[in-house]
């Protein structure tokens, strides 16, 4: 990233964390840029996007 007096700073992961309930998944990751810390979606189980093929089987698999 980029600081607005035009420093370069670089991005370090700082941590992960792991959070498994059943068959689904997540990982985010902890990144430090200069003063900035942000949080990044790394991984998930079912895909976020992709959960369900109708609105009645994603009610169900959340509520699983």
């Amino acid at each position: 990233s980029e600081a607005s007096s035009g420093e370069q700073f670089s991005t370090t992961t700082v941590s992960s964390v792991a959070v498994q309930a059943g068959n689904s998944r997540i990982v985010v990751a902890i990144l430090k840029s200069g003063k900035w810390v942000q949080l990044q979606l790394a991984e998930a189980e079912p895909n976020l996007l992709e959960i369900g093929g109708n609105q009645d089987e994603t009610k169900k698999l959340l509520q699983d």
